[in-house]
């Protein structure tokens, strides 16, 4: 799935979108962030924090 389409779903149905964004990005954010944190812990913390930020933030857009 290209981005444009994602940005759209995101739009019309964020909770949809969401679940599609976290299949593509979730792995990719999750090495990123292990790259800079010591532990596999935080690295999960921190990426699950990046994404429950983005949901709100597209919550409160759509609102």
């Amino acid at each position: 799935m290209n981005d444009e389409i994602l940005i759209a779903e995101i739009n019309e149905n964020p909770e949809k979108g969401f679940r599609l964004l976290l299949q593509k990005f979730q792995e990719p954010v999750y090495w990123h962030i292990r790259r800079l944190v010591f532990l596999h812990s935080d690295a999960e913390d921190a990426s699950q924090e990046t994404f429950k930020k983005h949901f709100l933030r597209t919550r409160r857009k759509s609102s």
